[in-house]
């Protein structure tokens, strides 16, 4: 029986890869693991963090796109899924949480780049950095404090501004 899913979900994603439907048909999981990074024509030019706090609804962005934000690290966690959630603000040491966006990095890419690492996303605590990833509106937000339901996940890059 077990195999039988395997082999299910297995030919899904080949169909759907195949006939070209979007990403997003394919469900919020499958979004939160895409494994390629997004190339420059993927990137959505109007993400900002002031944006995605702008236009917070579902409809006003695509989780076809990827984005880059620029902003400072106010806050680091680790969720039990293992991914590494960081908070972006506009400004350094904002402390009004009506203004973060959420980026997180799942294992998978935790562990295909040390810039993406738990230990290096710590160490990032307080820092100017740009940001590089998919868009994803979460339709589930937990207790996290943020601004705006869509968030970059998985995030692909990490460059420190400072």
């Amino acid at each position: 029986m077990h195999k039988r899913v395997i082999e299910s979900v297995a030919l899904t994603f080949f169909l759907a890869a195949i006939l070209g439907i979007p990403a997003w048909s394919q469900g919020p999981s499958a979004l939160k693991s895409r494994r390629s990074a997004p190339k420059d024509a993927d990137i959505d030019a109007n993400v900002s963090i002031a944006s995605l706090l702008a236009k917070q609804e579902q409809s006003a962005w695509s989780s076809n796109k990827g984005g880059i934000l620029e902003g400072h690290v106010v806050q680091v966690e680790k969720d039990s899924d293992g991914d590494v959630v960081m908070f972006l603000a506009a400004n350094h040491g904002e402390t009004n949480t009506n203004n973060w966006v959420i980026v997180e990095v799942p294992p998978a890419w935790q562990k295909r780049d040390a810039a993406l690492s738990e230990k290096h996303c710590r160490s990032l605590m307080g820092k100017h950095v740009k940001v590089t990833g998919w868009l994803f509106y979460d339709t589930n937000p937990t207790e996290d404090p943020r601004g705006t339901p869509w968030e970059l996940h998985p995030v692909t890059r990490i460059a420190v501004m400072d």
